[in-house]
C-alpha cells in the first residue's frame, strides 16, 4: 500500500497553520473552497457537487444570488454537516504556540478553551502559558505562565502595606516615597553597634543606649575633655580618680576666687543702687509736679475749646440764617430775570430798534428801524393756518443736555407749503436754559410761495402726564435779514427767526418721560406780503 501523501497545510480562521498530531485521513474535507481556511460550521448544499463550505461563506454567496462556486448550479437549501463538524473538532492538533514552548496537544474543539484569549475573573490564569495577558495592576503584558509571579511579587503597582507602620498604598510608592520617611522604618546605628532601631527612636538610642557612641567624661566641667565609647567610660572613671580630684581642686580654687570677686562687685552694685533709688524718688516727685501742671493746662484748654465751640455754633447758626436769606433773594432775582427774559422776547417781537446777539454764533445783528409808528404792529396782517399737529420727539435728552449738542427734528410743511424743521440747543454753564429755532429749508413747493417768509410758528412743549403744556412762538419779522428768504440748499446756516428761550427747571418731571421731550407744532401764522423777487 502506497504511503499517504502529506496534506496541504490548513490555515485556521485565526491566521495560524494547523499542526496535526497525526495526519488525518485524506477523504476528510478540512478546507473551505471559498475562504480556503479550516471549515467553520461546515454546511452542505442541495446541488450535486457534494462539497462543504463554511456557513458564513455560503450565506454570503446565497444572499448575493450566485450559484454554487464549484458546480455552478443554483441551490436553495443549506444543510449543516454536524458529522463533519464533530470529526474536525475531534482531530488532535498541537498548540499554535508550539514553537514558543507550549506542549499542549488535544482535540481541535478544545483549542479555544486552551487559548483562553478572553479570560474572565479567575479563569484568566488558565490556558496557554505563552499567550501574553495584561497585569491587572500595571496593564503591562506578560506570558500567562509568568503573570501570577509578576502580580504577586514584582509588579510595582500592586497593593502593598508597609510592614513597619501599616500604611497602605502601591509597592513603588511605599518603597520610594514612604520608606524614606516612615517613622518606624529600621535604620542601622551610625556607630555600628549592631542594633537597628526605628527611625523615630534612633536619636534616643544614640544618646542613651548605644555602647559605641562617644560620650563626655562626667568631670568635663572640671576640665577632663576626653571622649570615650559609652561602654569604656566606667573604666576611665576608675583609672583617673587622682587626675579628676586634682581637676576638682583647681576648679574649687577658681570658684572661691570668683565668689570673692562677685561679693565685692555685689557690694559696689548695692551702693550704686541706693544712690539710683534716691535719684529716682527725686525724679518721681518732679514728674508728679509736671503732671499736675499739665492737667491744669489741659483743663484750661478744654474750657477755651468749649467757649470757642459755642461761639462757632452761634456763628454757624447766623451763617445758616444769612444763607437762607440769600437763597430767598436769589430765587426772587431768578423770578425777576425770568420775567425780564419774557419781556425781552416780547420786545424783540414788537420792536426793531435794538441790536441783539445771534444765540448760536454770538454775533451782534443790527436791527433795522421799521418805518411804522411805535404803536403799530411789526408784522403785517397775519393769516393763521391750523395745520395737523406735528409731533416731534427729542430722544436722549439727558445726553444732549450734558454735551450741549444741537438737536434737529424731522422736516415738516406748513399749509402754504413752507418746509421747516425745529432745532433746539442747551445753554448756560449747567445747561439751565434751552433755545428753540425754526429753520426754513429747501422744499418742493418753494417756486410758488411768497418770499421772504414772514410770520410766526407756534411750538408747544407737551406735559406727558397732566396735560399742562408750555407754548412759545418763533417769530420771522422784517428785521431778520435773510432769515426768511428762499433756500436753495438744505444748509442750516441762517434760515431761522428770533429764538425762544425757556428755563429747563421750570418744566416739571411730567414733561420728561423715558428721557424724551415732545414738541408739537400746531400753528403757522403767515404775514400777508406781496410777492417778491428771488
Amino acid at each position: 500500500m502506497a504511503d499517504l501523501q502529506p496534506l496541504k497545510p490548513v490555515i485556521h480562521q485565526d491566521g495560524f497553520e494547523v499542526s496535526f498530531v497525526k495526519q488525518p485521513p485524506q477523504e476528510i474535507q478540512l478546507e473551505c473552497s471559498i475562504c480556503l481556511q479550516l471549515l467553520t460550521n461546515p454546511c452542505l448544499l442541495d446541488c450535486e457537487c457534494g462539497n462543504c463550505f463554511c456557513k458564513e461563506c455560503i450565506d454570503t454567496i446565497k444572499s448575493s444570488g450566485k450559484p454554487c462556486p464549484l458546480c455552478n448550479q443554483h441551490f436553495r437549501i443549506i444543510f449543516p454537516n454536524k458529522q463533519l463538524k464533530r470529526t474536525i473538532n475531534g482531530l488532535r492538533i498541537h498548540c499554535p504556540h508550539k514553537d514558543e514552548g507550549c506542549l499542549w496537544a488535544d482535540e481541535m474543539g478544545k483549542l479555544s478553551e486552551h487559548l483562553n484569549k478572553l479570560p474572565v475573573n479567575d479563569a484568566r490564569l488558565e490556558g496557554c502559558g505563552v499567550i501574553y495577558i495584561s497585569c491587572k495592576f500595571c496593564n503591562c503584558s506578560f506570558p500567562r505562565k509568568d503573570i501570577e509571579n509578576h502580580e504577586t511579587n514584582l509588579c510595582p503597582k500592586k497593593p502593598y502595606t508597609c510592614q513597619y507602620c501599616g500604611q497602605s498604598s502601591v509597592l513603588d510608592d511605599i518603597t520610594e516615597n514612604h520608606w524614606p520617611l516612615c517613622p518606624k522604618f529600621p535604620l542601622p546605628c551610625p556607630f555600628e553597634c549592631g542594633e537597628n532601631p526605628q527611625r523615630n527612636y534612633l536619636e534616643q538610642h544614640v544618646s542613651n543606649e548605644c555602647d559605641l557612641a562617644p560620650i563626655e567624661c562626667n568631670f568635663n566641667y572640671a576640665g577632663c575633655k576626653v571622649l570615650f565609647p559609652r561602654k569604656e567610660m566606667p573604666a576611665h572613671l576608675r583609672e583617673s580618680i587622682v587626675e579628676h580630684m586634682s581637676l576638682l581642686a583647681i576648679s574649687h580654687r577658681e570658684i572661691v576666687q570668683e565668689v570673692k570677686e562677685l561679693r565685692i562687685e555685689n557690694h559696689t552694685l548695692n551702693l550704686c543702687l541706693t544712690s539710683k533709688v534716691v535719684d529716682s524718688k527725686h525724679l518721681e516727685k518732679q514728674l508728679r509736679s509736671d503732671l499736675d501742671t499739665l492737667k491744669k493746662e489741659i483743663n484750661s484748654l478744654k474750657r477755651n475749646f468749649g467757649n470757642k465751640m459755642t461761639a462757632l455754633k452761634k456763628e454757624n447758626t447766623s451763617l445758616k440764617q444769612s444763607l437762607a436769606d440769600t437763597s430767598r433773594m436769589y430765587k426772587n432775582v431768578q423770578l425777576q430775570v425770568r420775567a425780564l427774559n419774557h419781556q425781552v422776547v416780547t420786545l424783540f417781537a414788537q420792536s426793531g430798534s435794538a441790536s441783539v446777539s445771534d444765540p448760536q454764533s454770538g454775533d451782534v445783528c443790527a436791527r433795522k428801524q421799521p418805518s411804522i409808528t411805535p404803536c403799530a404792529p411789526v408784522l403785517p396782517p397775519m393769516v393763521t393756518s391750523t395745520i395737523p399737529p406735528v409731533e416731534l420727539k427729542m430722544r436722549n435728552f439727558k445726553q444732549i443736555k450734558a454735551k450741549k449738542n444741537t438737536w434737529n427734528s424731522a422736516p415738516f410743511y406748513s399749509n402754504e407749503g413752507y418746509k421747516m424743521l425745529l432745532s433746539a440747543k442747551p445753554h448756560g454753564i449747567d445747561g439751565t436754559h434751552m433755545s428753540l429755532y425754526v429753520y426754513i429749508i429747501k422744499g418742493k413747493y418753494d417756486e410758488r410761495l411768497v418770499w421772504p417768509f414772514r410770520g410766526e410758528v407756534t411750538v408747544t412743549i407737551t406735559d406727558q402726564v397732566a396735560g399742562r403744556n408750555e407754548t412759545t412762538g418763533i417769530v420771522y419779522d422784517d428785521t431778520c435779514g435773510d432769515c426768511g428768504n428762499r433756500r436753495h440748499t438744505n444748509s442750516l446756516t441762517g434760515g431761522y427767526g428770533w429764538p425762544s428761550f425757556f428755563e429747563l427747571r421750570c418744566l416739571s418731571p411730567n414733561y420728561l418721560k423715558n428721557d424724551c421731550l415732545i414738541f408739537v407744532v400746531d400753528h403757522v401764522s403767515v404775514a400777508c406780503l406781496p410777492a417778491a423777487g428771488y
